[in-house]
């Protein structure tokens, strides 16, 4: 099979020698969007104003290494989850006299599939005591009560749009971190995907609807927004997306 760019930067298999796919599922981050300086920044910033608040400790940059250290253990699909498990092993990094940098990677050593309850295992097993930590994050919680979430989607979405999406004020006044999402998408490649898919293109993502159409913008009426944008269901340890739900999305659009 052939390979064709299309577009500034997506390098694509050329779309017309595909004959026995009905329908496509996308993922959002990292796949239509670029979310290098939002999401992951949102963990940094995030992990740095938890613990100077909360243990006042001063943070180490969570660099794009431990990110993607922690979400190749397939455990931390959710970025919250990573910002979670930075915490902790900072937290124990410093109650343990370790260097920072070199502890946090020993985690992601020990972490696995099973996400932040493999993390918590992990730490459980040395002489640190987090407990205090761990009650004040009460993670993961309730999304909309959790002060995790609530601290990193104010981060996140900026104070309009976490007003707008969670009916509440955020504490924060800086604009929000989703305005640096570079998107990958191009409407060059999307009316290629319209032409051979028609309607049988799907979003699959832990975002909400509104902000997936904050970032896409007219590029998300390419997709069926009726049947296909589900948000991930989760749970604690474990943020991948389920089976289920791409099984759905082939039935409605009949792949």
């Amino acid at each position: 099979m052939n390979y064709q760019k299309i577009g500034s930067s997506i390098i694509a298999k050329d779309i017309g020698q595909i004959g026995d796919i009905d329908g496509v599922i996308f993922d959002c981050d990292g796949v239509l969007v670029d979310v290098s300086k939002s999401y992951d920044l949102a963990i940094r910033k995030t992990t740095q104003y938890i613990l100077k608040k909360f243990a006042n400790i001063r943070s180490i940059p969570i660099t794009a290494e431990i990110i993607s250290g922690f979400k190749s253990t397939g455990g931390f699909n959710d970025e919250v989850d990573v910002t979670y498990a930075s915490i902790l092993s900072l937290v124990a990094a410093k109650k343990l006299g370790i260097d920072d940098a070199k502890f946090v990677f020993r985690v992601i050593k020990n972490a696995d599939s099973t996400g932040i309850r493999s993390v918590e295992k992990f730490l459980d097993t040395l002489d640190v005591d987090l407990s205090d930590m761990r009650k004040k994050l009460d993670y993961p919680g309730k999304r909309t009560t959790n002060p995790l979430y609530e601290i990193f989607d104010q981060i996140f979405y900026g104070p309009e749009l976490y007003k707008k999406i969670f009916k509440k004020k955020s504490q924060f006044t800086e604009k929000g971190l989703i305005d640096n999402d570079k998107v990958i998408l191009t409407k060059k490649l999307l009316s290629v995907l319209e032409k051979k898919f028609g309607s049988n293109l799907a979003i699959v993502s832990g975002r909400g609807k509104e902000s997936v159409r904050y970032s896409l913008k007219e590029l998300l009426n390419g997709f069926n927004l009726k049947k296909l944008t589900v948000p991930r269901r989760r749970t604690k340890g474990n943020g991948k997306t389920e089976p289920k739900i791409p099984a759905v999305l082939c039935q409605q659009t009949a792949c």
